[in-house]
């Protein structure tokens, strides 16, 4: 083995340690060239010891590695990178030449598509395969990719949950697809939704749709319940808890006023006495009690179940208000649905 051979396999080793102890763990070597087409494996093989290390792809240097082709078709136009990156020009499809708008023959489905790492998933499976491989696009075994179209159906074409928003359909759309996406700003990101009233088609926009965020591409779960709901509004949510403190607050005087005179009763009740009479004659009433009881507490009664009745037209009144969908202060958007 040379001595750059050893230094690689060193720094290979050291990363991989240093991704494990983070918990990540690699599917793949960093460094796989089990894949070279025969032609590609000739060539590195005729190459002297000198020229091959300028072919280890080390600080911009040219790499020879498992690369597929692509099926281009003749409305397309290809940018090919030398490391499986290709800039396509041509019509609407998601995969074989018959798919999408463009494989209908329809019109007005310009479509460009950015995509790196062709048949990306794949690749242990072609290793095995000797010649050539040429592959068309794969919207969900290439690993990563910006693609638009003119006119797609971009919720059908990656197989994503209707969620609120409902799916597009033979509309203009642009989707970013990759095992992690960022979105990354130095000030601030906006999410906007109708901002014209009319369609890239020339038809009219007629409806105002939200924002679905939707984890794990799952709107329902096992037992059809479906997951998601309306994102909760802040201010509107903060408006709503004033009133019900504000209840609260009024069923906790209510309790006070009660428990107060309570315990007044409960005081001449534990000292009062009786005088004795023999053969189990009736006593007269307690003096204590009947002196110690307040003579409003019949009123107060009244005055407590009142207001108790007041409280339930209030709990009433806030669910009406604030808890049901078309109150006016409800606190759920109307647009925007998150599970």
């Amino acid at each position: 083995m040379s001595t750059h051979d050893t230094m690689h396999a060193q720094q290979e080793a050291a990363k991989e340690k240093t991704l494990t102890d983070k918990g990540v763990h690699l599917t793949k070597k960093s460094v796989q060239l089990d894949g070279l087409s025969d032609r590609n494996k000739t060539r590195m093989k005729d190459l002297d010891s000198k020229t091959k290390l300028t072919m280890q792809g080390v600080a911009g240097d040219k790499m020879l590695e498992q690369s597929v082709n692509f099926v281009e078709l003749k409305n397309e136009k290809v940018v090919q990178g030398e490391n499986n990156a290709f800039a396509i020009f041509g019509r609407d499809r998601s995969s074989h030449r018959m798919s999408g708008y463009g494989g209908l023959g329809d019109t007005h489905a310009g479509a460009l598509d950015l995509v790196v790492g062709l048949a990306s998933s794949k690749q242990q499976a072609l290793t095995k395969v000797k010649e050539d491989v040429f592959v068309d696009k794969d919207f969900f075994a290439d690993a990563a990719r910006v693609y638009m179209s003119q006119k797609t159906d971009v919720d059908n074409n990656f197989v994503l949950a209707t969620g609120s928003v409902g799916n597009c359909v033979a509309k203009s759309a642009i989707a970013l697809k990759a095992d992690s996406v960022r979105l990354i700003a130095r000030e601030g990101i906006k999410l906007i939704t109708r901002t014209d009233v009319k369609l890239s088609s020339g038809g009219p926009s007629t409806s105002c749709v939200g924002v679905d965020l939707i984890a794990g591409n799952h709107e329902f779960d096992e037992d059809g319940k479906r997951l998601l709901q309306p994102m909760v509004r802040g201010h509107d949510l903060e408006e709503a808890m004033k009133p019900l403190v504000d209840i609260v607050k009024s069923l906790a005087g209510v309790v006070f006023g009660l428990v107060t005179y309570q315990n007044q009763i409960n005081k001449k009740i534990q000292t009062h006495t009786h005088t004795m009479t023999p053969h189990g004659v009736v006593t007269r009433e307690s003096h204590q009690c009947k002196g110690g009881i307040p003579s409003s507490y019949v009123k107060l009664v009244r005055t407590t179940q009142s207001d108790c009745q007041k409280i339930q037209k209030k709990c009433k009144d806030y669910i009406i208000n604030y808890l049901e969908d078309s109150g006016p202060g409800t606190f759920l958007s109307p647009w925007n649905n998150t599970n």
